[in-house]
């Protein structure tokens, strides 16, 4: 350990290790490093005081050892809605940013603005905030590929990322739907050119509206509502498989509320190449190798012979479905 030259340390509900302790452990143990990541979550069972826990944390790491000897400057970040500190050091060293926005934060950084510090981020899940009075943060995302977004959308998306041309995979999220979603998300995918995946979710445990199928992108091939809590019925089919994304769409995951439906999917969309499907109106229930899948033979029974049907691994309850 004592020619230890880079280190990088992530731990989750860390109550015990500060700056104070991670200084004597590099002066003891670490004497070569050069390079020191870390990132750490202090979740807090009363959140009455998060200020005095935040500015404890961060100021164990101002010292003359980590500001002057060593220059590494770490940044905390306080999230109200679950009650939980986020320290990490700048430059940001992982890929997967998770907090809600606007930013609650210090930082021993002593520039005021670190855009930089962000690049190595490529998965960012992004969740307005329901508090209010937050100050907004001078941080920006400029190499996001897998966004994950609760709408509605806010103007300070737009602050963090700047652009979305390295975009590929977007999954889009509501609690209550508002009509105003669909434009909502219309304007986002315009400011991505070249995304491939689309996921669609929901918060509620039911929804009775379809998810928004008239929206365009012309290289979308990838499309997920397999978490909207929706099941598709056959006329929800054929509305999807006319629509732009549907036409063409390769890969689909969907919930529908029988098997038929199943039939018009393969039969109506075109460009489909891979089904992964879970039917309403059947309960999978665990069988002995010996005795068949039912579903499984009737979709082969219906389908073409060049159709693949197998049942997933993952989740019991679903299809995959291989068009060739």
């Amino acid at each position: 350990m004592s020619n230890l030259c880079s280190l990088t340390v992530q731990t989750i509900n860390d109550i015990s290790v500060d700056g104070h302790q991670w200084e004597q452990i590099i002066r003891d143990h670490l004497i070569k490093l050069k390079r020191f990541r870390l990132k750490l979550t202090r979740k807090l069972k009363n959140d009455r005081n998060w200020e005095q826990h935040l500015d404890e944390l961060i100021d164990s790491f101002r010292s003359r050892f980590w500001l002057e000897e060593r220059r590494w400057f770490v940044q905390c970040d306080w999230d109200p809605d679950v009650a939980a500190i986020y320290l990490y050091t700048l430059p940001y060293a992982f890929e997967h940013f998770t907090v809600n926005f606007p930013l609650i934060f210090k930082s021993t950084c002593p520039h005021v603005k670190c855009h930089c510090s962000y690049n190595r981020v490529r998965r960012l899940k992004y969740l307005p905030s329901i508090s209010e009075n937050i100050n907004q943060c001078h941080i920006s995302f400029c190499n996001v590929q897998d966004l994950t977004i609760y709408l509605p959308l806010t103007n300070h998306l737009w602050m963090i990322v700047p652009k979305f041309h390295q975009l590929t995979s977007l999954c889009v999220s509501w609690y209550n739907y508002d009509k105003d979603f669909p434009d909502q998300l219309q304007l986002l995918l315009d400011r991505a050119p070249n995304l491939y995946s689309l996921s669609i979710e929901t918060w509620r445990s039911q929804t009775t509206q379809l998810a928004p199928v008239k929206i365009t992108h012309a290289s979308i091939r990838r499309l997920d509502f397999y978490n909207y809590n929706y099941y598709y019925n056959n006329e929800d089919c054929s509305i999807l498989s006319r629509s732009p994304l549907g036409i063409q769409c390769e890969i689909l995951r969907i919930s529908v509320e029988n098997r038929t439906c199943v039939l018009d999917l393969v039969d109506k969309m075109a460009n489909l190449r891979q089904l992964i499907v879970q039917c309403r109106d059947v309960k999978h229930i665990e069988q002995s190798t010996a005795i068949s899948d039912e579903l499984i033979e009737w979709l082969q029974f219906h389908l073409s012979s060049t159709c693949t049907i197998t049942r997933s691994t993952r989740l019991e309850n679903e299809i995959y479905v291989g068009i060739r």
